[in-house]
């Protein structure tokens, strides 16, 4: 049972450190949505590591498995756990979902495929598939051309290398999100250079 919870452990961690790395302030709610076999699972577990994920970001507290809940309580963030049976894409996925007080809102997904491999497979409604993994860019950019062209030509110049790329369109015409992951850190320097570019909308970093 161990091994068959564990990706989703590691996924559920994940999915709440780049929320809590995505967040300009502490949201009143954290929403967590188990879809389709991962109900067949306790996910009780799911929940509480996506909550130590979420909390060690923001809290100056050591987070564990035993304690993320009330760590949780103690920065005013609302648990909600949601569980649907009947999946809509995947057999299984895990989205971890913040609402701040203004009402706006973010969603991650992200589902475990064979042997273990976890993805990001959308960020709100953004279609993607990358691994959650390391030192990652999202990039909200304008959808013309010679984008990720410049994203790579500033990353190589910065002596960052990019080991994947995702760009994901939007349904709203001329936007559109590139998720990068680099085997270096992109300093503040880069992501400056990458933020001052014409087409490019925001620049956010995580490290996972």
């Amino acid at each position: 049972m161990l091994k068959t919870l564990n990706p989703f452990l590691t996924l559920g961690e994940k999915l709440g450190s780049m929320q809590a790395q995505l967040s300009y302030e502490i949201p009143k709610e954290l929403r967590i949505t188990y879809v389709g076999d991962l109900n067949d699972l306790p996910h009780e577990p799911v929940g509480i590591a996506v909550i130590k994920g979420f909390c060690s970001r923001i809290s100056d507290t050591e987070v564990n498995y035993v304690n993320a809940r009330l760590v949780a309580d103690q920065h005013g963030l609302n648990i909600l756990e949601i569980s649907k049976r009947h999946p809509s894409e995947y057999t299984n996925s895990l989205t971890v979902a913040v609402k701040y007080p203004n009402g706006e809102e973010r969603s991650l997904t992200g589902v475990k495929f064979a042997e273990g491999d976890i993805r990001l497979t959308r960020y709100n409604e953004k279609v993607i598939n990358i691994e959650p993994e390391g030192n990652m860019l999202i990039i909200r950019n304008k959808d013309v051309p010679g984008v990720v062209g410049v994203i790579g030509t500033l990353l190589g110049e910065a002596g960052v290398n990019i080991a994947n790329l995702r760009l994901a369109r939007s349904k709203e015409a001329g936007s559109a999100m590139t998720i990068v992951t680099t085997d270096q850190v992109v300093d503040d320097a880069a992501r400056e250079r990458l933020q001052a570019q014409e087409n490019i909308i925001s620049v956010k970093f995580v490290q996972l």
